[in-house]
């Protein structure tokens, strides 16, 4: 195709962008690249070479539809953004052509692209990324906004507030993604698909408030020690907790204690502070109970006859429901 030379506006600045094809064998992925950052990190790789971020690259499900589309289109039709040689927006796009490239290597041996000039700032590269990622198309995971914003708060050093106002988003919510990255990154454990967890946990004003306000009991921290070790079936989980937390009584306050210390399982602590199952648990027990003395009936005649400590409690229980002065 013939180079062409065109404008770019990235936060409210002109950039000169040339248009033209590149050999995609030369070009570099961007490892600072939210979806290339959390593809890589996820396995644990903290230092990846061009290697491994290709390997990783080729081998996620949207890169191989991604393949399929391009061939059956027979290119491109969106250019990949280069800085230099190194692919700043359209990793996924470069590591389905490295794909298409294995078996015909002549017919994508070139990749359409947006070449910025190679002095361009990191800031203005964050700017652009979050341009199309947090405003125009939404294809990164709230985990991969969630990087992006705490890297460019890193890099440019300015308030998120401010990051935020300049991108157009919500700046609460800005906040809180950095709040939860931070606490992932502090408790080790960079997994996306943990991050509704972290998410969930933070989000928690009852929960906040409840390990500010118990310091020895570790709330957080033995939730997050939780959250690593699998215990929670789904991120719905942590809301279980928050309104454990929520119902404020002594109780529930021994409950929540004896949850964190594993004494009891989190459907049982559920159980026991759920207001609106009060009554259903009442009926429950009663049932169980009148269960018990049914099939039970007879070695429960013979206790009350040889039993003193039986007979004692089976009397009290028949004066506590005397006390109800049930009518007919």
């Amino acid at each position: 195709m013939e180079e062409t030379k065109q404008t770019m506006t990235i936060g409210k600045v002109e950039v000169p962008v040339v248009v033209k094809e590149m050999k995609q064998s030369e070009l570099l992925f961007y490892a600072e690249n939210p979806r290339v950052f959390s593809a890589l990190r996820s396995s644990g790789n903290e230092h990846p070479t061009q290697f491994d971020i290709e390997k990783k690259m080729t081998s996620l499900d949207n890169v191989k539809t991604l393949k399929v589309s391009i061939e059956a289109n027979g290119g491109l039709h969106e250019p990949i953004i280069v800085r230099g040689n190194e692919v700043l927006e359209g990793n996924s796009r470069l590591a389905a052509y490295r794909l298409l490239a294995r078996t015909e290597p002549e017919k994508w041996a070139y990749i359409k692209c947006q070449v910025l000039p190679d002095d361009l700032s990191e800031e203005l590269v964050l700017a652009l990324l979050g341009s199309i990622h947090l405003v125009g198309r939404t294809d990164w995971s709230p985990f991969e906004k969630a990087g992006y914003l705490y890297r460019t708060k890193l890099k440019s050093r300015r308030p998120i507030k401010a990051i935020a106002n300049d991108l157009g988003i919500n700046a609460k919510e800005a906040e809180m993604y950095v709040k939860v990255y931070q606490k992932m990154l502090d408790a080790d454990d960079m997994t996306p698909t943990r991050w509704s967890y972290y998410y969930e946990l933070l989000k928690s004003s009852h929960i906040v408030k409840a390990d500010a306000k118990n310091p020895d009991l570790h709330v957080i921290d033995t939730l997050v020690q939780k959250i690593k070790d699998e215990e929670f079936d789904d991120a719905k989980d942590i809301r279980k907790v928050a309104n454990i937390v929520k119902v404020g009584t002594e109780e529930s306050h021994q409950v929540l204690m004896d949850f964190l210390n594993d004494e009891i399982g989190l459907d049982d602590a559920v159980e026991m502070t759920s207001e609106a199952n009060v009554g259903q648990l009442i009926s429950n027990g009663f049932d169980r109970f009148r269960k018990l003395l049914n099939d039970h009936d007879p070695y429960i005649r013979q206790l009350l006859k040889t039993d003193t400590d039986f007979h004692l409690q089976m009397k009290q229980l028949l004066n506590t429901l005397v006390g109800y002065k049930l009518k007919e």
